[in-house]
């Protein structure tokens, strides 16, 4: 029997529902469902699947990579089964955790999910929407470059008026570990290159003995041009290690040849941490908002601690706060 979906749509089955087009009326849209609805078609445009997880996971894995999440706090409870569980805090860990790929194969994935996390501004938990992607397996450095490419055109997605930031962990760790076989120091070094303070950076160089090459790499570093041509000829006069210069290279010139080198800025204040993060790591800032509205990298050694021989990439666009940028 004939039935008439939506406006005058005639289908003579179910099945045939899937050959009606609905059309929605954009006015409808809040910003952050009509920002999120664009990013879901760029990555699924891309070649990404679709992937979804429970608002509630097991408590344990969040407890064991505890130092891995943005949030040390995690909201618990206990399930009327007797699980403690967890209103999630994260989305890579979960995924990295549970997602097993086969040798040889690259899965990507594209995600749209609520965490919870504890405001370091407020102490209140509060509920974020992310999207984002996950690139996962026998990744190669093109699938690299490829992530970072989509990190460009989803800012752009959010607003025209956009920098991408990016650094190599794989450097930085060179330049740091180069400074002192004391963890503290190194520990105390990397937070003043993170607030981008050169005095104190010099002043715990001066404190602690170090090297004075060294000591002058790690504050030239910091000082490289934002330019990512007039960088790489930096970090390469300044003795880094070639195979970690040319990856950074490789991957900015990706960016470029995509048509966002005016938006793209190298930055050796980004710091993460290397006992989950490698390679190459990169925040998104537009304007009009006070803080990086994309975030995202390398994670190979979150895999190693999960006993996992493979590599792994993804990046989340942080909706909350956004729509500053509207």
């Amino acid at each position: 029997m004939a039935s008439v979906i939506g406006d005058g749509a005639d289908v003579s089955d179910v099945t045939d529902c899937r050959k009606a087009v609905m059309y929605i009326d954009d006015s409808c849209l809040s910003f952050e469902e009509d920002l999120s609805l664009r990013l879901r078609s760029l990555y699924q445009q891309s070649g990404y699947r679709r992937f979804t997880m429970g608002r509630f996971e097991e408590y344990d894995l969040y407890a064991q990579f505890r130092d891995f999440l943005t949030s040390e706090s995690i909201i618990s409870f206990t399930d009327t089964n007797g699980r403690l569980m967890a209103l999630k805090p994260d989305v890579t860990l979960f995924f990295a955790a549970n997602n097993k790929v086969a040798p040889g194969a690259v899965g990507r994935v594209y995600y749209n999910e609520n965490v919870y996390r504890v405001s370091k501004n407020t102490g209140t938990f509060r509920e974020i929407m992310q999207v984002g992607v996950e690139c996962l397996g026998a990744i190669t450095a093109d699938d690299v470059a490829q992530v970072l490419v989509l990190a460009a055109k989803s800012l752009n997605v959010v607003s025209g008026a956009n920098v991408l930031a990016i650094t190599s962990l794989d450097i930085l760790s060179e330049a740091l570990e180069a400074l002192s076989p004391v963890a503290a120091t190194r520990e105390a070094a990397a937070r003043f290159m993170a607030e981008r303070n050169v005095h104190e950076l010099e002043a715990l160089c001066a404190r602690a003995n170090v090297d004075e090459a060294a000591g002058k790499k790690a504050v030239a570093l910091l000082k490289a041009p934002r330019q990512w041509r007039a960088c790489v000829e930096e970090l390469s006069r300044l003795g880094f290690a070639p195979a970690a210069v040319a990856a950074l290279a490789d991957a900015a010139q990706a960016v470029e040849e995509a048509g966002f080198g005016a938006n793209l800025a190298m930055d050796f204040s980004l710091v993460n941490d290397t006992a989950y993060y490698n390679g190459l790591a990169f925040q998104g800032f537009v304007a009009g908002v006070p803080r990086a509205v994309l975030m995202g990298g390398q994670y190979d050694n979150l895999l190693t601690k999960l006993g996992r021989d493979q590599r792994a990439v993804g990046f989340a666009v942080y909706m909350d706060g956004i729509r500053s940028a509207e």
